[in-house]
């Protein structure tokens, strides 16, 4: 059996200058249907090859840690603050392009059509555990009423958000349409619809006169 897992994975946002990292094959002596135990044997070759297939999201960490040293808490929590504005004025406008796009008012039980909105943070496990989702807004809104009541809960929640959200957070907005017969079961979906609000951090920069921290 061979494995691909990495050797050793140590990050401190913000804290360390250097990373150790490495990966290879895992080679593991066991029979049967390769299920392996605590006690298996493996043999570790480092292979450079593999490090490539992790070092591009690794270094946006690293990009994103060395970024937020240079600014303070007032000045993050404004930046994420605009962030979170823009990317709502953007799905704003783009949530009719997706509606004309895919003719979604005309379909068949088009009242019963949803939009499911996430705005969500990239968590990470060190040790070789890769990422997951911290959901920090999730709902379920009509298509017809979409636009004013997500709006409306989004300055509601605005402060919990932002709390939410923290200092050096990889997070962003997404939304999925969702189609459901008049019985309330599903009926598919068109889904994967990202917003990145880093999208939007050079141009706040340059706004406040800030254009140093421009990386």
């Amino acid at each position: 059996m061979m494995a691909v897992a990495p050797h050793r994975w140590f990050v401190q946002p913000l804290v360390t200058s250097y990373i150790t990292f490495g990966v290879g094959y895992c080679f593991i002596h066991s029979k049967g249907n390769a299920k392996t135990r605590v006690w298996d044997k493996a043999n570790i070759v480092p292979t450079p090859y593999f490090l490539s297939a992790f070092i591009g999201e690794l270094l946006l960490i690293i990009d994103m840690s060395m970024e937020f040293k240079t600014l303070s808490n007032a000045q993050k929590k404004e930046l994420i603050t605009y962030e979170l504005s823009k990317s709502v004025e953007y799905f704003m406008v783009h949530i009719d392009k997706t509606i004309d796009k895919y003719n979604l008012l005309n379909r068949p039980n088009s009242a019963y059509t949803k939009v499911h909105l996430t705005i969500s943070e990239a968590c990470w496990e060190f040790f070789g555990r890769g990422k997951y989702d911290n959901i920090i807004f999730d709902k379920f809104y009509p298509l017809s009423s979409v636009k004013q009541c997500f709006s409306a809960d989004f300055i509601a929640n605005l402060s919990s958000i932002l709390d939410a959200i923290g200092p050096t957070a990889i997070w962003g907005i997404e939304y999925d349409i969702c189609f459901f017969n008049s019985d309330g079961t599903p009926n598919g979906a068109i889904t994967d619809f990202c917003i990145n609000p880093d999208a939007f951090k050079e141009e706040f920069l340059k706004i406040k006169g800030w254009q140093q921290y421009i990386t």
